[in-house]
């Protein structure tokens, strides 16, 4: 009876010197290589390859894990030993990440290029057919059905070359940064987590990370630190009109941890010039932002940003996976968990020079801790349409002012948390405990309440030439 199947010795383009064991019998043979454009293994680490006739019976499957770029592209050998009928196998490749699947154990098809290419086989022929799994194509079937199937090369060679992590990529070559800016390259990234589960806030469905999403951030440039009390005092004196009034501490020194000493902001200066600025709206950083050329981050760009953005791989926290102490990142400094405050007191941020290591790979610091900070986007769970209908390229989710809140907006009715009045925000701040600062986590703040916001400050970013 004659035979088609997959030749299960898998070749590496830079390391395979040959197809399997000993010669090959003269059969019909395809060296089919997988390519991808996706970065790896930040977007895919594995590939599910299965091989079926045209009458749809599995001849062969398999899958691959494939995390090191260097393990692209990928190839392997179909093949026939039929000697008179000329026939056809169906290879579907599907690159994904590390364990998401679903029930039955088959790849998420949320998070994966799902592409399916007829393989012609004749005895006695031998050709190489090349495949790249486009990110275009990731979550959408349709897409990946859409283009013809590649043509069949007539060689065995395998080519070195790759198209690894050219999706969407804008680096940030000869970009000028200005002072105090960092450079952002722009890439594809897996938005959101599959896996982690809410723990600051409660357990309620608007701040779950999931479901995960591959979203596109443009390049941008972001402030290298949170926006300081100096900072904000100078747009003042340049002529920035400030929307709602920043809550004022005139206690010179640091803040402590009461809720009327944790403000940073004061009339005139009082020795916090360094410190993050606090106690501000929503409205009043967007509008600070904006006077400065740029605008709030959105949930994306920060979270890019923060664990993703100049890494191979997405990271817990901005400087790596390691946990958090108290010399790498500013946290627990409160009254409820007073676990890195210095012994008789110290409570509340500590000077604005203080050093630690909580600085991404690219430079940009306190993304972990100190405070948190106002994002662009409506505070709105992951499944909400606001976020399952926006744009992969630089996807945010604005919800519009109910109606009740138009004409004003410090009404009773607008005070409670509800869409479009309730505002993200990301990181976390100088109170809270280490296991709120994985950067996935999400939280929520009426856009007009300054009692909120206590810990919450802001960084802009701006458009990159």
């Amino acid at each position: 009876m004659a035979r088609a199947g997959l030749l299960l010795s898998s070749c590496l383009a830079t390391s395979c010197d040959a197809l399997a064991p000993g010669p090959l019998p003269p059969r019909g043979e395809v060296l089919v290589v997988v390519d991808t454009d996706l970065p790896v293994p930040l977007v895919v680490s594995r590939l599910r390859i299965d091989v079926t006739t045209e009458d749809g019976a599995t001849v062969a499957s398999r899958d691959d894990v494939r995390p090191d770029p260097r393990d692209w592209p990928t190839s392997f050998s179909v093949y026939t030993d039929d000697e008179v009928t000329p026939r056809s196998l169906l290879v579907r490749l599907r690159a994904y990440p590390d364990a998401r699947v679903v029930a039955g154990g088959e790849p998420d098809p949320a998070v994966t290029v799902d592409r399916t290419v007829t393989v012609p086989l004749r005895f006695g022929t031998r050709g190489r057919l090349r495949v790249t799994l486009r990110g275009a194509c990731l979550g959408t079937p349709s897409c990946a059905e859409a283009g013809p199937d590649p043509a069949v090369e007539p060689t065995l060679d395998r080519p070195t070359s790759s198209e690894l992590g050219t999706y969407e990529r804008a680096p940030c070559d000869g970009v000028t940064t200005g002072d105090g800016k960092v450079c952002i390259p722009g890439g594809a990234f897996l938005f959101g987590d599959a896996f982690f589960r809410p723990t600051s806030a409660g357990v309620i469905a608007e701040i779950d990370a999931r479901p995960e999403r591959l979203v596109v951030v443009s390049r941008v440039l972001v402030d290298r630190d949170e926006v300081t009390v100096g900072r904000f005092r100078a747009a003042i004196a340049r002529g920035f009109v400030v929307p709602r009034a920043v809550t004022a501490n005139e206690t010179d020194g640091s803040p402590d941890a009461t809720l009327a000493g944790v403000c940073t902001w004061s009339g005139t200066p009082r020795g916090r010039e360094d410190l993050p600025l606090t106690c501000v709206t929503w409205d009043t950083a967007r509008a600070f932002c904006l006077h400065e050329g740029g605008d709030l981050p959105t949930e994306a760009q920060w979270e890019w940003i923060a664990v993703a953005a100049g890494r191979t791989q997405k990271t817990t926290y901005p400087w790596g996976d390691e946990p958090p102490t108290c010399d790498r990142a500013i946290y627990g400094r409160g009254v409820l968990d007073a676990t890195c405050a210095p012994e008789g007191g110290g409570l509340g941020l500590p000077p604005g020079s203080t050093p630690n290591g909580d600085v991404t790979p690219l430079g940009v610091k306190n993304l972990a801790g100190s405070v948190e900070e106002h994002v662009r986007d409506s505070f709105a769970a992951f499944t909400d349409p606001c976020w399952a209908n926006a744009t992969r390229r630089d996807p945010i989710c604005e919800l519009p002012v109910p109606p009740e809140c138009a004409t004003d907006v410090d009404t009773l009715e607008c005070r409670v948390q509800t869409k479009g009045i309730v505002k993200s925000t990301r990181g976390a701040a100088w109170i809270d405990s280490a296991v709120e600062l994985r950067a996935v986590d999400r939280r929520g703040g009426n856009r007009l309440s300054r009692a909120e916001n206590a810990p919450t400050g802001l960084r802009c970013v701006y458009p990159a030439p």
